[in-house]
């Protein structure tokens, strides 16, 4: 199986019961990266998570909590930048806990060069590097967490997440 761990779902652990009967799964935000501890140890997945800088992740959690999302209750559970913070920092932790099981990659490194990143991707997964359609990556709209996000923002982001994101590679000042 090839599975893509990627989207916030309000009650993950139905979703999975279904989506794990499938041969491909790929999704966006981030749910599944709770479940890694379970889904880590069963054979026959290979399991792709994509890490992203938490300032970015952070803008756009806020940007869909202020506008699509808004006025649902489990999103007080995400509403403020050090929420959101906090709970990518529980998402790397718990892609850390796995990795030796886990096929990672950073967003910014695959943006950056996705011929390598399709190559390294494709040697883990013994496909052929080709098959990946590298046209679909582009690159972010730089100015996004500009404009969600403030100096105070960007503060209380790497009060809460500072140690994990110099783990994975993101400045911090």
């Amino acid at each position: 199986c090839f599975l893509l761990l990627h989207r916030e779902r309000p009650q993950p652990r139905e979703l999975l019961a279904s989506t794990l009967r499938r041969q491909r799964v790929g999704d966006k935000v981030p749910a599944y990266v709770f479940e890694l501890d379970d889904l880590a140890a069963r054979e026959g997945l290979d399991r792709i998570v994509i890490v992203r800088d938490c300032r970015a992740v952070t803008a756009s959690t806020l940007a869909r909590v202020r506008t699509g999302w808004s006025g649902r209750d489990w999103t007080r559970q995400i509403d403020t930048p050090a929420k959101v913070a906090a709970n990518w920092v529980r998402a790397v932790e718990s892609i850390e806990r796995n990795a030796r099981r886990l096929h990672v990659v950073r967003y910014e490194d695959l943006v950056e060069d996705p011929t390598s990143s399709a190559r390294v991707l494709g040697e883990a997964l013994g496909v052929e590097p080709g098959a990946f359609d590298l046209q679909l990556v582009r690159r972010p709209d730089g100015t996004r967490a500009c404009r969600f996000l403030d100096a105070t923002d960007l503060e209380a982001i790497e009060e809460v997440a500072g140690a994990a994101m110099r783990r994975w590679g993101y400045p911090v000042s």
